[in-house]
């Protein structure tokens, strides 16, 4: 892959919806204002990031998240869902559009299986494109193409908490369905189990020399106040707002085990654009319905909007509605 490269560390900021703003905004100015290929590396604190057109509530556990401050976001990109924490490094091309480069993740992928090589650290790529140790994944990828542009973006795992890995990403509903398609679940691990003593900002360090020898490329750390001002004008208007983290959703059923007044029910929830509309409880129990239909009907299937709703109501209800909330598993 060869051209004029400009890598970007952002190493002081880990919110993620800055940093997914950030990539868009790079997507769109790169040939204004940069007028180079760029790289940019960062991470983020811990958060789960789904597929542009995936359904969260498919993809991650949100009552974990939630109670962990794993905070929920999409991406502009498809591809499948991913954990981040500060164990995890984010890295992004931004490139012109070209064919040989469309899909073909082999050729973002050998810079730092090589990196990794050189480190001792036999990794590999398999054929769906991720970057594996041992046969455990420590890197997926994805890709976003706009106008004559593309965003080819992955993942590093180096010492991420992978027990929070497998809890945040797995839903613990009986069963979701979706149009979406659904991320594989496969094993991973990170690299720091495989003989490399270093800590995490030591690693950062060796891969932006390495990607600056690689590229022959110039880096700067973070951006000026004009950019992190358009950037953040990108996170209120998008990127922190329901309608695109939960609104920008396929149709999604779910189905789920609940009590109510000690007896067991089967409760199955449709939703449009993240919102329920549709609801329906077995055996059939009237008043259990009724405070569904007042619960959920037209809001979004997340704790926060619930709570905040029941929170309105009187107080000889408000009590069964907490508790129903609890049930769902938000």
């Amino acid at each position: 892959m060869k051209g004029d490269f400009l890598i970007i560390y952002q190493d002081k900021i880990f919110d993620p919806t800055f940093n997914l703003a950030t990539e868009e905004f790079l997507l769109e100015n790169q040939k204004k204002d940069f007028k180079k290929n760029l790289i940019f590396v960062y991470r983020n604190k811990p958060s789960i990031v789904c597929g542009k057109n995936q359904s969260i509530w498919a993809e991650a556990n949100l009552r974990f998240c939630r109670e962990n401050d794993i905070s929920i976001n999409k991406r502009v990109s498809g591809g499948g869902t991913v954990y981040h924490d500060l164990g995890n490094i984010n890295f992004s091309y931004f490139t012109p559009r070209k064919s040989e480069w469309v899909s073909n993740f082999g050729v973002f992928n050998k810079p730092i299986i090589e990196f990794l090589n050189a480190l001792k650290i036999k990794a590999h790529s398999n054929d769906r494109n991720d970057i594996l140790i041992d046969n455990l994944k420590i890197s997926g990828n994805a890709q976003h193409l706009s106008g004559d542009q593309m965003i080819s973006h992955a993942t590093l795992l180096f010492n991420a908490d992978l027990q929070k890995v497998s809890v945040a990403l797995n839903h613990p509903w009986n069963k979701v369905s979706s149009s979406a398609i659904q991320s594989k679940k496969v094993p991973v691990t990170n690299i720091n189990q495989h003989g490399l003593d270093i800590s995490v900002d030591e690693f950062i360090l060796f891969f932006l020399d390495h990607l600056k020898s690689h590229f022959k490329a110039q880096m700067i750390f973070g951006f000026d106040k004009k950019s992190i001002s358009e950037i953040n004008k990108k996170v209120k208007s998008k990127y922190d707002q329901e309608d695109w983290v939960f609104g920008n959703s396929p149709k999604t059923s779910i189905d789920l085990s609940i009590s109510f007044e000690n007896k067991p029910f089967l409760v199955h929830f449709d939703l449009e654009k993240g919102k329920v509309n549709k609801i329906n409880v077995a055996p059939e129990n009237s008043q259990l319905t009724e405070m569904f239909n007042t619960l959920l009907l037209d809001e979004y299937f997340k704790h926060d909007s619930l709570f905040q709703k029941i929170e309105k109501q009187n107080s000889h209800i408000k009590e069964k509605l907490l508790d129903l909330l609890m049930e769902l598993k938000l």
